[in-house]
């Protein structure tokens, strides 16, 4: 990457930065070692765009978090810790190591999971089955005030000497560059698409898929296709982002950076937060895309409301999930009809959902309960995962899987959909739909072509790393 892109030279790094740079390394060196317990540093700091700063500070295994209501952003460089899984049955011990090394602190672990709960193959062998990553350093905006936080986790002396080396290294490395507006390089190209499933084939699968509807084996199943881009060089990854969240505001945005590859997306799916005992989570599904004008958009959206099929596909997905919480909350509330979920290009049928948790039940449980959810799996769940994993083209990996952030106090995930693998100049773009009883080939091949177009969009006007 050359983070020199979008860097004035002219212009000298942010002074009042590097001088809280300083202070805090010199605390960090202050600090004496303490085994087996988080030790976390921190300071306010002026207003600094964290896609910029990750883009200047090309230090290995950086992430990106901003949550859908864009509340709280996070941007980290560098891991103190890495908590990994291989298969399913390893979340809830990723997911209570993270915890007891948090205890108190307002820290945050960051990472994901795969969707089917197997480790990456092929172009996802980067990404194991689980993966979350305390940062070395990190930026976090929240409710309008900047901040950064320095962590460090030992269980030895000598780990602790090193890794306490390590950071302080980091913080001298770290850069605060003023930018400038660039203009923006159209030179960077899509040269070739390769679609993983042509459409006849998709017609087939279509057809045989609705074969098993039919006969009552299924009652949904998503199925899930990949489109490839080869591009003239790689794509800076934060600048994107930067265009992608700025036409899809109403998301997630993600970036999980593991060695020589980056998983990205821009999810309107939060599968559920936690504050303290309280969670919230969502039914979302059914899709028809945005009118060209106020008119139409009025008009399909009352379509998408009171279609049969789409409100059947929606009700699945509901059900499952009140089904789902109901043996680990009480004080479960919820909208009596369904309401819009409106992005660039399509909208959804959507429901939010709130519960108390019992005592005892953390982000563990709810996340063996909900994911995979019908949205992008199926029902029943056993059984459409059994189809997708014998009948689908392509390995999945952390796409429709589950990327978020775990604390004491506050957890949010999101569902890992209109997500993209970025390794060199290959980008590899992802989109499933929802077969249910009245679906159609054609239509089906145009919803999801609808959910890849945010992407395309900004694709050819980001950029080169």
């Amino acid at each position: 990457m050359n983070p020199d892109s979008l860097i004035n030279p002219a212009e000298p790094e942010s002074s009042p930065h590097r001088t809280i740079i300083d202070t805090l390394t010199q605390e960090l060196k202050n600090t004496t070692c303490v085994l087996h317990q988080l030790v976390r540093i921190e300071s306010a700091i002026p207003a600094y765009e964290p896609l910029h700063w990750l883009n200047a500070n090309p230090i290995s295994n950086r992430s990106y978090w901003k949550n859908r209501n864009q509340s709280l952003t996070i941007a980290t460089l560098g891991t103190a810790l890495t908590l990994t899984g291989h298969n399913s049955d390893d979340l809830s011990d990723v997911f209570q190591q993270a915890i007891n090394i948090l205890g108190d602190s307002q820290a945050s672990f960051i990472g994901g999971s795969a969707f089917d709960g197997l480790d990456g193959s092929d172009k996802w062998h980067e990404y194991p089955a689980v993966s979350y990553q305390l940062p070395f350093i990190e930026i976090r905006q929240q409710h309008g005030s900047c901040s950064i936080h320095i962590n460090l986790f030992a269980t030895s002396e000598n780990q602790w000497l090193s890794r306490q080396n390590k950071l302080i290294s980091l913080l001298d490395q770290l850069k605060f560059p003023k930018f400038k507006d660039e203009p923006v390089d159209s030179a960077n190209k899509i040269t070739n698409r390769h679609d993983s499933l042509p459409y006849a084939d998709w017609q087939k699968l279509v057809e045989q898929t609705l074969f098993e509807v039919r006969k009552n084996d299924l009652q949904k199943a998503v199925l899930a296709r990949e489109v490839s881009l080869t591009m003239t060089r790689p794509v800076n990854i934060f600048e994107l982002m930067q265009r992608w969240q700025n036409l899809t505001p109403n998301c997630f945005s993600f970036i999980i950076e593991q060695q020589e590859s980056f998983f990205a997306g821009c999810s309107p799916e939060r599968l559920f937060c936690r504050r303290h005992n309280e969670i919230s989570t969502e039914s979302l599904a059914g899709t028809l895309p945005r009118g060209k004008d106020a008119e139409a958009d009025f008009l399909l959206g009352q379509e998408l409301l009171s279609d049969p099929k789409l409100s059947h596909e929606h009700e699945l997905v509901s059900r499952f999930i009140l089904d789902a919480i109901e043996p680990l909350t009480s004080r479960i509330q919820k909208p009596d009809t369904a309401s819009l979920y409106q992005l660039d290009r399509i909208q959804h049928r959507y429901l939010p959902i709130k519960a108390l948790l019992h005592p005892g039940i953390g982000d563990q449980q709810v996340m063996n309960r909900l994911h995979p959810t019908p949205a992008v799996a199926g029902m029943p769940q056993q059984a459409a995962m059994a189809y997708i994993l014998k009948n689908e083209t392509i390995t999945r990996g952390w796409y429709s899987g589950v990327v978020g952030i775990i604390s004491n106090h506050y957890s949010e995930f999101t569902v890992a959909i209109r997500s993209a693998l970025f390794r060199q100049n290959m980008v590899h773009c992802y989109s499933g739909v929802g077969l249910v009883e009245g679906s159609t080939p054609a239509a089906e091949w145009q919803e999801l072509e609808s959910k890849l177009g945010s992407l395309f969009s900004v694709l050819e006007q980001t950029s080169s790393q």
